[in-house]
């Protein structure tokens, strides 16, 4: 199995979808050269480059309009962050290509095509390499988990899949987690609920249907395995609530099953 060299940073899917609705076409030295001058309107060029059949995107009928571009937040896009994910093995292990460069002309890929029109198998290949596929599922199974657990699991994640020297750069693999973890409850996957993270029915719905035809083998081993460590949790969380004398019943039952009579 190769290590992978997963993204540090993850954008909005549905902000790099139009994003490349946007670049398909455009010549790749003029971006290079918009991505070294800090001093681009990056809303300007998006106006610039939003053709007449790409109008209804940024501007629909209906503002509440399901996908459309909020150039209201294109200024908030990092280009440069854009640009690397557009470019030719943006994920390494040859997993997807959005785009590639002939005669200096950007080009979406048949991935690219299918990842701007929002095909589930192409982002569940994403998320599944990226890891956010195995985050939701450490969020499914554990029913709530809190960050610093979250950090726990994400770490057994980076021992089976990443590359070492990621650590050097991310503070052992907090500013990566809490990206995805942004990014899962932008897309409504997850959701914040007091001090832990519970799962969303979109979320559970997207995993079951992923799970076995995204996640990788060793993936659903590598779940499989922390599915005890979730168990355990949710056992503590449970023995942490419960009144005393309920604990007595509950140990009383234990003594039972393991073949105690008095």
């Amino acid at each position: 199995m190769k290590e992978r060299e997963i993204s540090i940073w993850i954008p909005s899917y549905n902000d790099m979808q139009y994003f490349l609705h946007i670049l398909d076409g455009f010549r790749d030295s003029e971006f290079q050269d918009m991505c070294r001058d800090g001093s681009v309107n990056i809303r300007e060029w998006v106006e610039a480059r939003l053709s007449s059949e790409k109008e209804d995107l940024a501007f629909p009928t209906h503002r509440e309009s399901k996908g459309a571009i909020d150039l209201e937040s294109v200024n908030e896009w990092d280009i440069e962050y854009f640009y690397l994910w557009h470019r030719e093995n943006w994920i390494k292990n040859d997993v997807v290509c959005l785009s590639v460069v002939e005669n200096d002309i950007i080009l979406l890929t048949d991935d690219g095509t299918r990842f701007r029109d929002n095909d589930e198998e192409i982002i569940s290949k994403i998320d599944e390499f990226e890891g956010i596929l195995f985050i939701l599922g450490a969020v499914v199974e554990s029913r709530s988990v809190n960050h610093q657990d979250l950090i726990c699991d994400f770490k057994r994640f980076y021992e089976q899949f990443v590359l070492d020297w990621i650590f050097e750069f991310d503070n052992n693999g907090e500013v990566t987690l809490s990206n995805r973890l942004r990014h899962l409850k932008q897309r409504n996957l997850i959701q914040e609920s007091g001090s832990v993270w519970v799962a969303t029915d979109l979320g559970r719905d997207y995993f079951r249907r992923c799970q076995h035809s995204a996640l990788s083998s060793t993936s659903i081993a590598l779940l499989d395995e922390m599915r005890d460590v979730f168990r355990r949790r949710q056992l503590a969380k449970h023995l942490s609530k419960i009144h005393h004398k309920e604990f007595e019943e509950l140990i009383k039952k234990l003594l039972r099953k393991m073949g105690y009579k008095n």
